[in-house]
């Protein structure tokens, strides 16, 4: 346990403390700019809110970008260890258990809080564009997380959000990780995710796959199980999932290949 918890302190250090983790800060706060340009940049404006504007920035035009960026900020980090030699060492000195425990938290961990503070930002910039807005929120009842909104709970409604894409973006770093791996290549890791997103895309469309079931909309927060709180509870189940059948790939590989 104790080796465990040396290498988390030496990863959160590496992965949260770095340029990289900032790197995808700002790129995930781009991606918000993008998908909300024409809403930011036009007259459209003026019949927004903040909430509306962070719950578009996740689901435009660009929300594909979502699944290379997740990737970004320490899911390639095996792949560096694997061809800098401090793979072996760290093993030597923690155990090779240890050592990809510690790299499946951090992993997890800096990408959940990358997502966090650029909606922060995103958000806090929204509220600066929208300020002197009258919006009618009652408008959003009955459409997703917006619907906390609707209720009055703008609060509540940027933690859950906010949770839920921190976790759909540990998801995706894990399966970026998971996949260095199998191929300890960067750009295999980053760009992996996005290619098979867009085959899951493909056979969701070939077999006609339900929206609340299909994996962009368990991600994305494009499901609906009845009410926003519920459909929070089931895809947090879902993905939290999926990021334990994620981080068993990657342990089981890397101890297969050692």
């Amino acid at each position: 346990m104790n080796s465990f918890f040396r290498s988390l302190s030496v990863d959160l250090k590496r992965s949260i403390v770095s340029r990289s983790f900032v790197v995808m800060v700002l790129l995930l706060f781009f991606m918000q700019f993008l998908n909300t340009i024409t809403e930011t940049t036009t007259h459209i404006i003026s019949m927004c809110s903040w909430e509306s504007l962070l719950d578009r920035g996740f689901d435009g035009n660009f929300g594909e970008m979502l699944f290379c960026i997740a990737a970004t900020g320490y899911a390639w980090s095996y792949c560096v260890d694997q061809k800098s030699g401090f793979f072996q060492q760290a093993v030597q000195r923690v155990g090779i258990r240890s050592y990809c425990l510690s790299r499946i938290v951090c992993v997890a961990v800096s990408a959940f809080l990358a997502t966090v503070v650029s909606m922060g930002l995103f958000a806090l910039f929204s509220a600066a564009l929208t300020s002197e807005n009258v919006i009618d929120k009652s408008f959003y009842g009955g459409n997703g997380y917006l619907d906390l909104v609707a209720q009055g709970n703008s609060g509540l409604y940027f933690v859950v959000f906010s949770t839920h894409m921190g976790l759909t973006c540990s998801a995706i770093a894990l399966m970026g990780l998971a996949v260095s791996a199998y191929t300890p290549n960067t750009y295999m890791t980053v760009f992996t995710p996005l290619l098979i997103s867009m085959l899951v895309q493909a056979v969701d469309g070939i077999v006609g796959m339900q929206t609340q079931w299909s994996m962009h909309g368990i991600l994305i927060g494009g499901s609906n199980f009845g009410s926003a709180m519920a459909t929070f509870g089931v895809c947090s189940v879902l993905i939290l999932c999926a990021m334990v059948l994620l981080g068993d790939l990657f342990y089981h590989r890397v101890e297969k290949r050692r």
